[in-house]
């Protein structure tokens, strides 16, 4: 999650930026085009005890527990890490539930490097 570290953040990220800083593709462009704050986990128990709204969700879980988590978190937008098409379940929901869904080749820490980078570009620290 984006945390005061006594240092500058941006306020939000673009889905634009995201984009292009993760190397990723949109699969299903949803409701949200930016989000508030970040968080990336594998084990959905983990997601659901973050108070956030408007999250970015990075996860390689690529189910529909991942949508339906999301979903529950009220995150904007998931980023699924897979170099191989999401199973089309999990893209049918996103769609249902009009959830902002992208993919990365990238691996989970090279991701949350990059985004991490996002985070604090322009703001030195």
């Amino acid at each position: 999650m984006i945390k005061n570290l006594n240092r500058a953040m941006k306020k939000y990220l673009s889905l634009e930026d995201i984009l292009y800083t993760a190397q990723a593709e949109l699969v299903h462009a949803g409701a949200q085009n930016s989000v508030e704050a970040v968080v990336a986990s594998s084990l959905m128990s983990d997601v659901l005890t973050i108070e956030e709204k408007n999250v970015l969700l990075i996860s390689n879980l690529k189910t529909v527990q991942v949508v339906r988590t999301a979903d529950v978190i009220e995150a904007g937008v998931i980023l699924l890490i897979s170099q191989e098409p999401i199973i089309r379940d999990t893209t049918q929901l996103a769609q249902e539930l009009n959830i902002t869904m992208c993919r990365t080749p990238l691996s989970l820490f090279e991701t949350c490097y990059r985004i991490g980078t996002l985070i604090y570009k322009d703001n030195h620290p």
